[in-house]
């Protein structure tokens, strides 16, 4: 993709574009998380996370 944009491939567009995928990728598990946790919280009935659940 970065040939068909001409974009040059040096060292630190790449590295920057490898940072970019793995921080991308942790906020999405984390996101995936916390929503996984927020949808029991509601289906069971409980409104705030105690901090067992949160570690």
């Amino acid at each position: 993709m970065m040939n068909v944009f001409s974009v040059s491939a040096n060292l630190m567009r790449l590295g920057a574009i490898d940072f970019g995928l793995i921080v991308d990728g942790a906020v999405i598990i984390v996101e995936s998380i916390f929503h996984r946790i927020s949808t029991s919280q509601v289906n069971s009935g409980m409104k705030k996370l105690t901090s067992e659940q949160m570690d």
